[in-house]
């Protein structure tokens, strides 16, 4: 009924009158009853708003020094990246040009990019194609020292209907074929630096293909939620990832009314996983050296691998609202949180500490803070994104090996744990029709059944 009220100042005027009982002139503006219900109804539905998915005034110019730092000093951004955040930031928030322009030349000396900025026009990078094309990630820029994409695994971005629609027939024809359960590595990409972050970047991805679906063009197709419903409600489809209760959350911020992110089943962490194995590598009855399938690393290797996640992820800012506006702008400060203590369970060490360990060198984390919501992506973007999620794969791989080595082979190793259980309560304002029996374990099995009896493409 509030939300009625939105619609029309006569009905709600009348209405605030009649329910709360105030003198008129003590009543607050329409505009404000307008703006507080529809937040209000945006977090009851959890809906996240286009004017919450942007950067905070509090945050914007540590931003920028930030991403200065990053590019000039420490040279651990890339400039595509550096300038990604700068445009990001001026098309968000225009009046920051000229603090901006003084960071670029009297902080930095860069004249080159001074003349860009002073100068800039938001454009996009280029026309997006709507044809279903693979990517070419071959790139002699790839460092030998990470870990990178075999050339015979294929990626695919889709970022239009028609592009989901062939994928989804795609799919559908590799289930029926598959004579065993599905595997699929998943993970997902969204901006850390706004104030109310939601994924724009879902990876799906198999042994010789990974599948990049762009959320932000996609959100809004029925067919994209009842694709992602019926996937992460299965239980024949394994889904594989590492530490995914973030991603969860950011994929509910995104499709906030796709029951399969709320109810997900067959959820594994790889992290887990390769634990366990250890466990029973350690047991009298098995014979096998340890460091064949986890590989030794000398301190300073480890002390590098946490230098360069350091470097790249995101930081911490001192907020404008605890000092003025003017003195801040001028003495913004960067530092990073304390450090924690060090953990002792291999499966909180890292996606990169565990692909060196298990598969012989670590994740690239540059991209991780890149404008995952500017379009198109770089390559360089995706070829971070579907490594994410293909390294996960690889990873179950070699546990594979791992396990009929040690004398499991005779089950997956995706079984010797439990699944992770990531039910989350549904919005209180859910105007979905939910499955019969929904928090009955077997009637829900029922109903999520989809005949995944299927192998093909990949």
């Amino acid at each position: 009924m509030a939300e009625k009220w939105t619609k029309d100042e006569s009905d709600w005027r009348k209405a605030a009158l009649e329910f709360t009982h105030k003198n008129p002139d003590l009543l607050p503006p329409f505009s404000q009853f307008c703006k507080t219900i529809t937040s209000l109804l945006a977090d009851l539905r959890n809906e996240l708003s286009e004017h919450e998915n942007i950067i905070s005034d509090n945050w914007s110019c540590s931003l920028i020094r930030k991403a200065a730092h990053k590019f000039y000093l420490e040279k651990t951004w890339s400039k595509d990246q550096f300038n990604d955040i700068l445009h990001t930031l001026l098309v968000q928030k225009p009046t920051l040009k000229a603090f901006l322009l003084n960071v670029l030349l009297k902080d930095h000396n860069d004249k080159v990019a001074f003349d860009r900025w002073k100068n800039f026009v938001s454009a996009d990078r280029i026309h997006m194609s709507k044809n279903f094309e693979k990517v070419d990630l071959c790139s002699k820029e790839e460092c030998p020292e990470f870990l990178h994409l075999s050339r015979k695994v294929d990626v695919f971005v889709i970022s239009n209907i028609h592009q989901f629609k062939v994928f989804e027939k795609q799919f559908s024809d590799y289930e029926r074929k598959k004579t065993s359960r599905i595997i699929i590595g998943f993970d997902s990409e969204w901006n850390s630096f706004v104030m109310k972050s939601r994924a724009s970047l879902l990876q799906l991805a198999l042994s010789h293909s990974v599948y990049l679906l762009d959320l932000d063009s996609l959100h809004s197709q029925k067919e994209l939620v009842d694709f992602i419903d019926r996937i992460f409600m299965s239980r024949e489809i394994v889904k594989l990832g590492y530490h995914f209760s973030d991603d969860l959350v950011q994929l509910r911020a995104r499709l906030h009314d796709c029951l399969g992110l709320y109810r997900p089943n067959s959820l594994y962490c790889v992290g887990k996983i390769v634990e366990e194995l250890i466990r029973r590598s350690s047991g009298p009855t098995v014979h096998i050296q340890l460091d064949q399938f986890v590989l030794p690393v000398t301190e300073k290797e480890e002390e590098d691998m946490k230098e360069h996640t350091r470097k790249v992820k995101p930081t911490y800012f001192v907020k404008m609202s605890e000092v003025s506006t003017r003195s801040s702008r001028q003495s913004t400060k960067i530092f990073t949180p304390p450090q924690e203590p060090k953990s002792t369970k291999f499966s909180e060490q890292g996606l990169s500490y565990i692909c060196r360990r298990v598969l012989g060198k670590p994740l690239n984390k540059q991209e991780q803070c890149s404008v995952w919501d500017r379009r198109p992506l770089r390559t360089s973007q995706i070829r971070y994104a579907a490594l994410d999620a293909h390294c996960i794969v690889q990873i179950y791989h070699r546990c594979r090996e791992w396990a009929e080595k040690i004398g499991v082979g005779g089950m997956e190793p995706f079984e010797l744990v439990p699944s992770s259980y990531l039910h989350s309560p549904l919005p209180l304002f859910w105007d979905k029709p939910l499955p019969p029996d929904l928090f009955n374990e077997k009637a829900s099995a029922e109903w999520t059944a989809t005949g995944t009896n299927g192998g093909g493409w990949d």
